[in-house]
């Protein structure tokens, strides 16, 4: 029994070179990633912290195209909010939309109200729409969202009240400006 379990002990301690310590970034920062090297030994980063990004994805299926960033919520003790409640901007046939992944908002209908907070400022509501599988939530005025969020400092959190409860994230501004031109391009100016 005393050799399975120094065996065991063995397989979950973690390898040199691999363990990647936990980093707690500020909001606006997001962690840098280790890197790989041809040999296949892994690197950590010089630095723990670099400015949060939003992930661009493109569509083009040849009946129409579009694209989207979205952004991660931060790591918060306040937030509610998990790796996979985006927040979503998108462009599709010069239409802009702002969805955030929230499952099972409350609202009456299929329309609800929910809270957003930029920076430390004050919190103030939007209007949202339900999707009909009840997955996520589009914001009825995304123009006027996104024209606080490019004047905010460095992030804005959401809250949305749910079927059981409420849901609060935290999310970064990040480099949303170096996207603005791509929007204009296509007819989604903010």
């Amino acid at each position: 029994m005393g050799a399975t379990m120094i065996l065991t002990l063995s397989l979950i301690s973690p390898q040199p070179g691999f363990a990647e310590e936990v980093v707690t970034c500020p909001v606006g920062q997001q962690r840098t990633s280790w890197t790989t090297s041809e040999d296949g030994t892994r690197m950590p980063p010089l630095e723990p912290c670099e400015p949060a990004r939003w992930t661009l994805l493109e569509s083009d299926d040849g009946f129409s195209s579009g694209f989207q960033i979205y952004a991660s919520p931060h790591p918060n003790p306040n937030s509610s909010a998990k790796q996979e409640d985006w927040v979503s901007i998108s462009c599709s046939k010069k239409k802009l939309s702002v969805i955030v992944l929230y499952e099972y908002p409350y609202s009456v209908g299929w329309a609800g109200q929910g809270q957003v907070l930029f920076d430390k400022g004050k919190a103030s509501t939007f209007k949202f729409t339900v999707s009909r599988d009840f997955r996520y939530l589009s914001l009825n005025s995304p123009n006027d969202f996104l024209a606080k969020l490019v004047k905010s400092k460095t992030s804005f959190s959401i809250k949305v009240p749910l079927v059981s409860g409420s849901k609060l994230g935290t999310y970064a501004k990040g480099d949303l400006s170096t996207y603005r031109a791509k929007f204009t391009k296509a007819g989604c100016k903010f």
